[in-house]
């Protein structure tokens, strides 16, 4: 008989004890996780400790269309036909960039529909300098308000609001200090400038150059993710003694001019204007901001008080110039205006969703429609102190005193941050002395823009 198999004896079960978690190990290695994780940052940083980093280049191009659409009789007669404006209004091209642990700078130039070559932002700013914390040094901006101070980019109509435009100080020379304080809610600036360096005239050869002296301060009691809620106010103040037109020891005359719907392109006969021989002035400004979500409401108050230069036409008594806006917008898109804790202004638009489009099978379709922000804004210019010298040309400016108001409806299209389309109407209103009706016109305007 054939002999069984062999039965088949199972190996006793093997038992392994669990694995109990080291809170030691994992410590050490969440630790040393980490400092790889430094280590290959630091690898792909650029070594600006030691010399500067690679610049940043960037610009903004913007297309304007600027379209009378009615004059009244009072204005044809005063301002002649007003012409319409199109094309290219402004390229800027700027490189900025930081190096040696604490140094920053910004060179920008501005290609004008003039064929001009202006050299525009052009400073240094140097950190956490003892005493003036951000220590800054070149040509740029002197701060009345946040309107004008700005971006560029980010103004919510086409223009900074006319009152912005008409009372900035521009771009000097200067140096200044900017401290920040209260987990940078409030911001303190102040500055000497020489006083007649403005924009592209950026030296002065003279034996008395003027100076002034310009601060603001802002607070922002309420601050809220970016800017989804913020309460914003401030003030600023400028104090300036001109310097010599010329060798009589005559000062620097002041003038500027105000145009319908702060259009500063347009050609117009009769715009509200002044002109003043001054030894000194104080310019003083008050601004607010409140926002909620996608709706915002801001202002700013100007004054300007110039002190007459005894002896010389228009000089015999002190004058005052005012203005103000008064601005409301609203994104029907849910979308809100962020706040830039660095210059204490508005900053760029906090988007939900960008403009795109994509392509399925054959079709071309829109995936997203971007933002959209309706905005109404009232502004005035109150320069009536100069009546008593209207149709004047004391300093070669011919006066036209007055009082002007602009009522604006704008809306902007977003295609996101970067890119808009502005398209906006303007009624404007001038009641200059010697005319016998106010000086209306209606103005609409459209925009295409782009900064990178």
């Amino acid at each position: 008989p054939q002999a069984a198999p062999p039965q088949q004896i199972a190996p006793p079960p093997v038992y392994v004890a669990p694995v109990m978690a080291d809170p030691t190990n994992d410590a050490l290695l969440a630790s040393l996780q980490e400092e790889i994780n430094k280590i290959k940052k630091e690898i792909k940083k650029p070594d600006t400790k030691n010399k500067w980093g690679t610049a940043r280049v960037g610009g903004r191009l913007f297309f304007d269309s600027v379209n009378i659409a009615d004059q009244n009789e009072e204005s044809k007669a005063a301002d002649g036909d007003i012409n319409n404006d199109l094309g290219l209004r402004e390229l800027f091209l700027s490189a900025a960039g930081e190096g040696f642990d604490c140094f920053s700078y910004k060179v920008e130039l501005a290609f004008s529909a003039r064929d001009e070559v202006n050299l525009s932002d052009c400073y240094v700013d140097t950190k956490n300098v003892p005493l003036f914390n951000t220590l800054r040094v070149g040509h740029f901006k002197v701060e009345n308000g946040f309107a004008y101070v700005g971006a560029g980019t980010t103004t919510t109509l086409m223009e900074p609001t006319g009152p912005a435009s008409s009372f900035h100080t521009g771009r000097r020379l200067g140096i200044s200090s900017q401290q920040y304080f209260w987990d940078k809610r409030a911001r303190w600036m102040f500055g000497f400038f020489e006083s007649r360096a403005i924009n592209n005239s950026r030296y002065n050869i003279n034996d008395y150059q003027g100076w002034m002296f310009n601060t603001r301060l802002t607070m922002a009691p309420i601050m809220e993710r970016e800017g989804e809620r913020i309460f914003h106010i401030g003030a600023s103040w400028l104090y300036a003694e001109p310097g010599h037109r010329d060798k009589t020891g005559a000062r620097q005359a002041q003038s500027f001019s105000y145009l319908p719907g702060a259009f500063t392109h347009l050609d117009v006969g009769s715009p509200l204007q002044m002109s003043m021989d001054t030894c000194r002035y104080n310019k003083v400004g008050a601004e607010f901001i409140i926002q909620r979500g996608a709706f915002g409401f801001d202002g700013e108050m100007y004054a300007i008080a110039f002190n007459g230069d005894k002896g010389l036409p228009g000089g015999e008594q002190d004058r005052t110039a005012y203005g103000g806006y008064l601005e409301m917008r609203y994104f029907l898109t849910g979308d809100y205006r962020t706040y830039d804790t660095g210059t204490g202004t508005l900053g760029a638009v906090k988007m939900n969703r960008n403009f795109h489009t994509l392509k399925v099978g054959d079709y071309n379709l829109i995936d997203g429609f971007g933002a959209f922000e309706i905005v109404g804004q009232w502004n005035f210019v109150d320069l009536t102190d100069w009546r008593d010298l209207n149709g004047t040309s004391p300093y070669g400016t011919t006066i036209n005193a007055g009082l002007q108001n602009d009522f604006t409806l704008g809306l902007n299209w977003f295609w996101n941050p970067n890119v808009r389309w502005i398209l906006e109407y303007v009624h404007s209103t001038r009641d200059i002395a010697g005319h016998a009706d106010t000086l209306d016109c209606d103005i609409v305007a459209a925009s295409f823009r782009l900064h990178f």
